[in-house]
Formats: structure tokens, sequence, C-alpha cells
């Protein structure tokens, strides 16, 4: 009986494609490994296989690397995750199971890219979730597939310049709390309200549930799957207006120095 692949938690990502190869990332479960095939054609007659061996100190997520691909071509492909009990490299492309993804139309693609053709890109920062409960911060990921989907724009990658998350995210209250953090106060209709800089979050575990939570949206999934994807942090993935200094011994968060590390850590 042919092995079933599920679906990753997270993912897949189009990391840095060239002439020649590209970078997918995935995030599968305990006791998974991710497995790729990818084709130059739909029907994937020609499909290769990889795989993906995913890092639980990573959140359980990894990287593969796949060389020697054609320039200029449309590479299809579908990323999901089997248990680490299989040797995936002993086994055959069609002893897997892929039905789910073509029934749910996650069969996504990349193009790898011609030498010297000119390239336009996107590039945009500061991914927050919203406040007043609107949640707005993805809309635009929503309009980006739609013109895509319309060829309405040729974007080669997109660049992600910082706040991917915010570790530290404003909420309000309609009375001042007792708290040292940071408070903005504002009048809205006759009354007074307060904005509040979060608290860094106190945990390896809330730090990676962040990315967990942003990158559910299904929209920015398949963008980011779709698309070539560059990323830098800046300092929300930690907390706000962050330096060094502020894990040093006696500082604001010396009481509690991982959290630097939780930060770079997840993201």
């Amino acid at each position: 009986m042919p092995i079933t692949v599920n679906f990753p938690t997270l993912g897949p990502v189009i990391g840095h494609v060239n002439t020649t190869s590209a970078r997918l990332w995935l995030r599968g479960g305990p006791g998974q490994q991710g497995i790729i095939i990818y084709a130059s054609t739909k029907d994937f007659l020609d499909a290769k296989k990889s795989t993906i061996q995913l890092n639980p100190n990573l959140d359980y997520s990894g990287t593969v690397y796949l060389p020697e691909l054609t320039p200029g071509n449309r590479y299809y492909y579908m990323a999901g995750t089997v248990s680490d009990d299989l040797n995936i490299n002993s086994l055959a492309i069609s002893d897997f199971n892929w039905s789910a993804f073509k029934k749910h139309h996650k069969r996504q693609f990349f193009e790898t890219d011609i030498e010297g053709m000119p390239a336009s890109f996107l590039f945009g920062s500061c991914r927050h979730p919203g406040v007043w409960n609107l949640n707005r911060g993805d809309a635009c990921f929503k309009a980006i597939n739609k013109l895509q989907r319309r060829k309405s724009l040729n974007t080669r990658f997109i660049i992600m310049c910082g706040d991917q998350v915010y570790a530290d995210v404003l909420h309000y209250e309609d009375h001042k709390p007792d708290i040292d953090d940071e408070i903005h106060e504002i009048k809205r209709d006759r009354h007074r309200h307060y904005f509040i800089a979060g608290k860094a979050k106190s945990s390896q575990e809330q730090y990676f549930q962040l990315y967990r939570d942003a990158w559910s949206n299904t929209e920015y999934r398949y963008l980011l799957s779709h698309t070539p994807t560059y990323m830098m942090m800046d300092d929300h993935e930690i907390i706000n207006d962050w330096s060094p200094a502020f894990f040093e011994e006696n500082s604001r968060y010396g009481n509690i120095p991982e959290i630097l590390n939780w930060g770079l850590t997840a993201y």
C-alpha cells in the first residue's frame, strides 16, 4: 500500500532561487521527516525526490537544497511529511500517495532565473497583527496573490524587511494599567484608551508559537510557496527597540537573558 504523505504543518516556503538551484523550507512535527518531489511538467513524469531533515531544536523545521535545475524553467513540486522511520532514499516515488495534495490543489511551482534577465520584486515590513481587533495585517498578501494570478505582477522575489512577528504586540485597555511598560494614551468616542507595548515572551515555546500563528495565514502561505522570499529581522522578533545591553546583568531584561536566544532561535 502506498505511503500517505501529509501536509506540512507550516510551509512550504521557497527561499533562494538562482539559475540552477533552489532552496525550500517546511515545518512538520515530532516523529516526522519531510519529503519533496519536483518536476518540470505538471504530470510529474520526470519527477525527482529528496528528503528534508526536520530539526526538533528549531520547532521541527528544515530546509532542502535542489541542485542541477535548468535555467529559465518552471518547476512543479509537492512537499509534505512522512514518518521518520522510513528510508526515503530507498523507496520509489510511486511508493508514496500524494492524492490529498492533488485533491486540494496543493501543487506549487517556482521558476529558475535566466542570467542577466531583468527582475521586478516586492518588499515590505512590519507584519503587525492589528489593533482594535481589526486584524488587517495580512490583507496585502491576498491582494498580491490576486494580482499575480491575473499576471498583473511579474514578481521574481519578495524581500521581507523585518518585524516578521510581534513578540511585544500592542494591545489596548479601557483603563490605565498599573504596569511599567510603555503606555500610549488616546481619546476615542469620549473615552480614554491606553495602548500598551506588550512584554517579551517568557519561553522558547511562546516564541515558536508566534511564527506558527503568523505563518498559518492562508494567503501568506500561498504567496511564499510560489515566490522566492528573503527575510531579515528587526526588533519586534525579540522585543521593542531592544539592544544587547537589554540582556546584560541588572538591566531591563537581565533577569531573563534567555529572551534573546529564544527570539533568535525562533527567527
